[in-house]
Order: C-alpha cells, then sequence, then structure tokens
C-alpha cells in the first residue's frame, strides 16, 4: 500500500513539472496570437465576417457568423499580419462570394475591436498600434488609391466585347501606367520619410518593378538595418539582385525553355538580332490586348532581323 502511495505520489510530481514546464511555452504563444473582435451597432446584426490572410504564402479563409456571440478571430501574428475582412449581410455567402464591403488591415500581438455602424470599410478600429500606422501609410498614398479607384470603375463598366476592343481599352490601360508613376513617387516618398516604417518595406515591394536597379538600390538601403533584415526584406534583397543582373542596359542573362512543341529554345541562339522578350499570362487582359500590336511589329520588322520570344 505504502509503494502505491509513493508511486501515485511520484506520478503527481511529475504531472506537475510537466504542467510547469508547459507555461512559458503557452504564455509565449498567447503573447503571439492576434484576435479581431467585432461589434455591431445594429442591435441583431446578421451575416457573415470573413477574414483572408497569410500574404506571401497560401491564402488561409476563415468566417464566422454575426449572430454568434462573440464574433472574433483568433490568428497566429508572430510578425504584423495582413488581413482582408469582408462583410455580407447574406448569411449564404461562402469564401469564394466576391463581396462589395472589403478593407484590408493590418494586425499584431493584441486584441483589435473592430466596431461596424453600416460598413467594415468605414469601421473604426481601436486596440492595435500597426493599423493605427497602416492607417498613416494609406493616407499618404490616397491620391493614387483614388485614381485607381475611377479606372477600375471604368474598367467594370465595359462590356465583355468592349475589354476585347483596343478602342475602349487603350485609354483605360494608359491611365493605368500614368498611374504606376504617381503611386511610385508617392510610395518612394513615404520611404525616405519613413524609413523604420513595416510599410516602407511593403510599399516597396509593390513598386520595385516600377525602378530601376539604382533607384531599387537607393531605396532599399534607406530602409532600416531591422527592416532590412526582415522577412519580406530578405524578399526584397533577391528581386535586387535580380534587378541587377536584368535591368536596363545589363546583358539579359541566358536561358533555355521548351518551346510548344517540346523543342528546347536557347536565348543565346538569337544573339545578333534585336530579340523581345514578351512575358504574358492567358489570363491577363492587357497581355491579350497587347499581343496584336507585338504580332503587328513582328511582321513590321522581322526583315530587318526582329523577332519575338513570348514567355
Amino acid at each position: 500500500k505504502q509503494l502505491i502511495q509513493k508511486i501515485n505520489m511520484l506520478k503527481l510530481i511529475k504531472k506537475s513539472i510537466l504542467i510547469a514546464s508547459l507555461l512559458p511555452t503557452i504564455a509565449f504563444a498567447q503573447e503571439e496570437t492576434a484576435t479581431m473582435k467585432f461589434k455591431f451597432e445594429d442591435k441583431n446584426p446578421s451575416g457573415k465576417v470573413f477574414i483572408r490572410y497569410n500574404l506571401y504564402g497560401p491564402y488561409i479563409t476563415d468566417s464566422i457568423q454575426v449572430a454568434k456571440i462573440p464574433v472574433e478571430f483568433k490568428i497566429a501574428a508572430k510578425n504584423p499580419t495582413q488581413v482582408t475582412i469582408s462583410y455580407s449581410k447574406d448569411g449564404k455567402a461562402d469564401k469564394n462570394t466576391v463581396l462589395a464591403d472589403v478593407r484590408t488591415i493590418y494586425v499584431e500581438n493584441g486584441t483589435a475591436t473592430i466596431s461596424i455602424k453600416d460598413s467594415i470599410k468605414t469601421a473604426s478600429i481601436t486596440g492595435m498600434p500597426i493599423a493605427d500606422k497602416y492607417e498613416h501609410y494609406l493616407r499618404h498614398i490616397k491620391p493614387s488609391e483614388d485614381q485607381f479607384a475611377i479606372i477600375k470603375n471604368e474598367y467594370d463598366a465595359l462590356t465583355n466585347e468592349q475589354r476585347k476592343d483596343l478602342t475602349y481599352t487603350k485609354p483605360i490601360f494608359a491611365k493605368q501606367d500614368e498611374l504606376a508613376q504617381v503611386r511610385k513617387k508617392l510610395i518612394s516618398e513615404y520611404i525616405v520619410e519613413n524609413p523604420n516604417s513595416l510599410f516602407s518595406t511593403h510599399g516597396l515591394r509593390g513598386i520595385y518593378h516600377l525602378l530601376t536597379p539604382q533607384e531599387f538600390d537607393r531605396l532599399f538601403n534607406t530602409l532600416s538595418i531591422e527592416n532590412q533584415n526582415s522577412s519580406v526584406g530578405v524578399m526584397l534583397q533577391d528581386f535586387l539582385k535580380a534587378s541587377k543582373i536584368a535591368g536596363i542596359g545589363q546583358m539579359a542573362p541566358d536561358f533555355t525553355q521548351n518551346d510548344v512543341n517540346g523543342k528546347p529554345v536557347k536565348l543565346s541562339d538569337f544573339r545578333g538580332q534585336y530579340v523581345l522578350l514578351d512575358f504574358w499570362a492567358s489570363w491577363c487582359a492587357p497581355c491579350r490586348a497587347e499581343n496584336p500590336n507585338v504580332v503587328k511589329a513582328y511582321n513590321q520588322y522581322k526583315p530587318k532581323g526582329f523577332t519575338v520570344l513570348g514567355v
């Protein structure tokens, strides 16, 4: 009997040690959790709230019925995390439904209270400092966002047939190109003025393809060391290396890729010709709209040694 009591006591001690050893881990996990609590002014709200996150990986989508109390999400947030939230008063909506009431926010460790009066877009967010910093960034680039909304509305108003006609789409695409330069200028200014901001890093991630290697290098080195060494900063370092290899004025790196018949095609085989490398996608409307112009240029200048490699 005494032996059994001693064994039980040892088991209890081991269990206590195990629980004690887990406490720091549990506390650490709690410290890395972002909680989003939704409050509705409507006393009897209905529908669903959706969230989507994991910006640079496979998106994670979740939803919750508004009638369920409390209406809140908890996600792991080791680092500040971008979350797209949307609200549908129609309870039949699912994760594949395209919703108009959408907003992007940033969350981090802690609790954000999202108070909704009429729309997610106009909801107030309290208790989350990173959300305030993101709003500061959005205010800086607002002129380009406003112009983008106007251009998007113009394109959305076109019929399917009109979207295939350059007469309608070319002026819109020209406006997009002009807007890209406006966005580049605004974000570049923000980076110079806010080198320690997380959103300087994310902003540079959004415009690097518009920069020359020299501009890219200058803006990247404007960032704080902490931002340069962040996960997005490391990604930017790889992009910067690539831009220096294939930037304007640099010899294009050689590559080999099979054509539609499975035959290997090597870029260096075309040395001595004028070669247009045309990177495009079948789902890209501007790419498809430009295809006839590429074919026209090819037919016009082929006798002078011009060719096109479409990737």
